[in-house]
């Protein structure tokens, strides 16, 4: 409990709504998209942050 309360003032991003990270994400994938996502690139780059990133792009359908 404390270390949640902890990250959120060190990492206060893990404050904004779910909506707003997940838009912020989208905006982040390459114009030309590969067939494949390569793990340097998102989503697969941004899902590998923290377990909150990783839960909002798994549950972000236009990242995949």
């Amino acid at each position: 409990m404390l270390e949640a309360s902890l990250a959120l003032v060190i990492y206060p991003v893990l404050t904004l709504p779910t909506e707003i990270t997940s838009r912020i994400f989208v905006h982040c994938l390459p114009k030309h998209r590969r067939v494949r996502p390569s793990p340097t690139t998102p989503p697969l780059t941004l899902a590998q942050i923290c377990r909150h990133w990783r839960e909002v792009a798994l549950s972000t359908c236009q990242l995949w």
